[in-house]
């Protein structure tokens, strides 16, 4: 068993590698032909050839061996870009026989010349019965292929020409189609093969069709997540909110968000896996029916559009929740690496933080809005979560960067891309006192131990401090506040860290006129006699673990690399027990294991 990945050499060169995806090792490293990247890649059906499309000006498309990585066949593809690719599992096992790849509004399909060795392309043919559109997908049916178009129709295509159209396969865009696998079998000494098709599209709908392009099966993946809706005043629960088109009330609603897309699926026996546009990956079983149907199995939760800007972790239990531009908030179990409770806010959701008891999470939106969600009785068996209604209330009127809650629990102080901190009482969430003074938006906040002082940085590399309880500046050098007693210690500018700064070139290429930053940084709880640590993350995508305090011109430091972008949290858990960081771009949580 063996999967498939591309990536860069240290020349930039795009290279294919092949992996046994049971021990994780590297079997084969293919390079030489693709030179601007690789966007497509599959296997024929026995695994002995590998398809590839470069990314180059003519999209390019490469037949290797692979066991040896030998170049087979190659040619030119489109000079519009690519959106999927198919090979024929008809032929010999051990050879191409046809495949075929999709742009805008072309379907082309490719043989292999004899007498050269090149491939050869031909364009479809759509004639009248069908419309020339955008196709998005395309898959082999049988030996015929199949592709899937914008408006939700599904072509099926014989000798290069269009000969049946399902109008309004889905309801909207077809995004993919697979030929369903384990049906080729023999009648007689006859090879004979099943054709059905699995396609998925924008409406939420997996469907499977036979060589006639009639329906077999369905499932709708909407109904599938079984969620219902929490409004609050100002959002009506009927509502159907565009992805970037926020209105002013706020809605929590338990599971996901209301339009499920499927944006890939793939056939193994009576499962089928399902990728969504949402970042799940799921499994359903499509040999029950009706209620004999097993509930669907959550292989991978994620998030989608934008980033990843917000995380929190319980004050107690290996709980940390995380939340991003696409409005989804998730709380995860660090022990089982799974989501807990997944709930949908419409907002993009940019700053959290847990009450002291760890009940109660507040989430910050980007349109100055807070919502108080009472986790603890969402969460317990009895809550009811259908029927609890969360609070919200506008803090202010731009984004909210940062939170924390006072360890007594009386008070939330919130920080705005307005320059100003907010302090609210946790009683009512009242506002009891604004704190400014800064030039630039606030994007750290730690209170003291005993929850009477407040130190923020901002946008403008500003460290400040503040009597929290009568909203006035405190007057403090950095070096002086250093045996102050902090709860966490997230700023990044302070006397703790001022030893990190000067390490951040370092790792970095001569010639890089990059300024690396820092973006996060946290301190773990001192565990007997054992020295605290700080983690940090900066804009190289480098997570760097330090002794605490890291002072001195060049203090010693752990790196560890994972992440494609920037890193915007970074925070220890409960008992400094695991390492939770966020990408921003790259929407990716990791979470490592501390060992003190």
């Amino acid at each position: 068993e063996y999967g498939e990945s591309t990536a860069l050499d240290p020349d930039n060169k795009p290279r294919i590698l092949i992996w046994d995806d049971n021990s994780g090792s590297t079997l084969l490293r293919i390079r030489g032909y693709h030179t601007h990247g690789i966007s497509h890649m599959c296997f024929t059906s026995a695994g002995h050839c590998l398809v590839s499309v470069g990314m180059d000006s003519h999209n390019s498309v490469a037949v290797h061996q692979s066991s040896t990585g030998a170049l087979l066949c190659c040619g030119m593809g489109d000079r519009q870009r690519i959106f999927d690719l198919a090979v024929s599992h008809h032929g010999s096992d051990d050879e191409v026989s046809e495949l075929c790849t999709v742009s805008n509004k072309v379907f082309k399909i490719y043989t292999i010349s004899k007498g050269s060795g090149e491939l050869e392309s031909k364009k479809g043919i759509f004639g009248k019965q069908a419309t020339c559109q955008e196709i998005r997908c395309c898959a082999y049916l049988g030996q015929d292929p199949v592709t899937g178009q914008s408006d939700g129709s599904i072509y099926l295509w014989k000798n290069r020409t269009c000969s049946k159209v399902r109008i309004r396969a889905h309801a909207n865009c077809v995004q993919t189609l697979s030929a369903v696998q384990g049906t080729r079998f023999s009648d007689g000494g006859k090879i004979q093969y099943k054709s059905e098709v699995i396609s998925g599209g924008d409406d939420g709908m997996v469907i499977i069709w036979d060589a006639n392009l009639n329906r077999l099966w369905s499932k709708d993946m909407n109904r599938s997540y079984g969620v219902s809706s929490v409004p609050t005043p100002g959002f009506a629960a009927e509502d159907e909110p565009e992805d970037d088109d926020w209105s002013s009330g706020v809605s929590v609603k338990f599971g996901n968000q209301r339009r499920v897309t499927v944006r890939s699926v793939c056939n193994v026996g009576d499962e089928i896996l399902v990728g969504t546009g949402e970042g799940d990956i799921l499994e359903v079983d499509k040999a029950g029916a009706g209620g004999s149907e097993r509930p669907l199995a959550r292989y991978m939760d994620g998030h989608c559009l934008g980033e990843i800007a917000a995380l929190a972790v319980h004050p107690t239990m290996q709980h940390f929740a995380t939340g991003g531009d696409d409005g989804r908030v998730r709380i995860w179990d660090a022990l089982t690496k799974q989501a807990i409770l997944p709930f949908y806010c419409q907002g993009r959701v940019r700053a959290l933080a847990y009450s002291p008891n760890g009940e109660v999470l507040a989430v910050g939106l980007h349109s100055g809005e807070l919502v108080i969600c009472d986790v603890a009785r969402w969460m317990s068996p009895a809550g009811g979560s259908n029927k609890l209604t969360p609070t919200s209330m506008t803090v202010s009127t731009d984004w909210i960067h940062a939170m924390a809650y006072s360890p007594d629990g009386d008070f939330l102080a919130v920080g705005s891309n307005d320059h100003n901190i907010y302090i609210l009482n946790t009683t009512a969430y009242s506002q009891c006192a604004i704190l400014k003074g800064h030039r630039n938006h606030v994007t750290q906040l730690d209170w003291s131990i005993d929850s009477t002082t407040l130190q923020s940085n901002c946008g403008d590399h500003d460290l400040k401090f503040w009597d929290a309880r009568f909203g006035k500046q405190k007057q403090i050098r950095p070096v002086a506040a250093r045996d102050k007693a902090w709860e966490r210690h997230t700023c990044v500018y302070g006397w703790p860290i001022l030893g990190v700064w000067p390490t951040l070139m370092e790792g970095l290429p001569a010639d890089s006129n990059r300024v690396p930053n820092l973006t996060c940084a946290d301190r773990s709880t001192p565990s007997g006699s054992g020295q605290p640590a700080t983690v940090v993350g900066d804009t190289e995508k480098r997570v760097r673990l330090y002794k605490h305090p890291a002072i001195g011109k060049a203090p010693a430091y752990r790196e560890y690399c994972g992440h494609s972008g920037p890193i915007t949290q970074t925070m220890f858990t409960a008992g400094s027990r695991f390492v939770i960081t966020v990408g921003g771009a790259d929407r990716t949580i990791m979470q490592y294991e501390y060992d003190d």
